[in-house]
């Protein structure tokens, strides 16, 4: 008997619950919940937040089933948007944790000094929205393997675990990523 091919299980399955077999999603969160944990795990202080922001996760993917292309690779495909969920979950712990009334006079005065200045925001907030832009730009498979790279900080063994490609597949993939990235900067700019 042949080996089974994952991603074309995963279409199948995500096909099924298109077609009505709603119950079979507990399929992949059963088969993807130790990578999404893992993932949660890094943001989230407290297990019962990481439970819950893997729950949102599972749920934003259910809801974007319909947007899934079939023969593309679930496991990056939900990779991202837990990364997506994850980093905007943590962006709003910084919000809630530093708010502005708490701020002492000298943590304000750091805040404004030079070296904060809003002409070096601006540029990085622009460069960092060029950045989201061009990550946008990736094929999906390029995309999830630099995002687990450079902003998960994955070591490539965990990756190749997390998408049963080999170590050397992921570098190159990320190698080109890099390079399609710095392409579509150049062209931008």
């Amino acid at each position: 008997m042949a080996p089974t091919n994952p991603a074309s299980e995963d279409s199948r399955v995500v096909e099924r619950i298109l077609d009505g077999e709603i119950d079979l999603y507990r399929l992949l969160v059963d088969r993807y919940s130790p990578m999404i944990f893992a993932m949660t795990r890094r943001y989230a202080a407290h297990p019962a937040d990481s439970e819950d922001l893997a729950q949102d996760i599972f749920l934003k993917a259910y809801d974007s089933l319909e947007r899934f292309k079939a023969g593309t690779d679930f496991r990056a495909w939900l990779y991202t948007i837990g990364a997506n969920l994850c980093r905007d979950y943590a962006k709003n712990i910084r919000r809630s944790v530093y708010p502005m009334s708490g701020v002492n006079d000298g943590e304000l005065e750091h805040l404004v000094s030079a070296e904060h200045s809003q002409e070096r925001d601006l540029e990085r907030k622009d460069w960092a929205e060029l950045l989201e832009w061009a990550i946008g730009q990736l094929p999906p498979n390029y995309a999830s393997v630099f995002l687990m790279k450079y902003r998960e900080g994955l070591p490539y063994k965990e990756m190749a675990a997390m998408t049963s490609d080999s170590v050397g597949a992921l570098k190159v993939r990320v190698h080109r990523a890099r390079q399609e990235l710095q392409r579509l900067i150049e062209e931008k700019q």
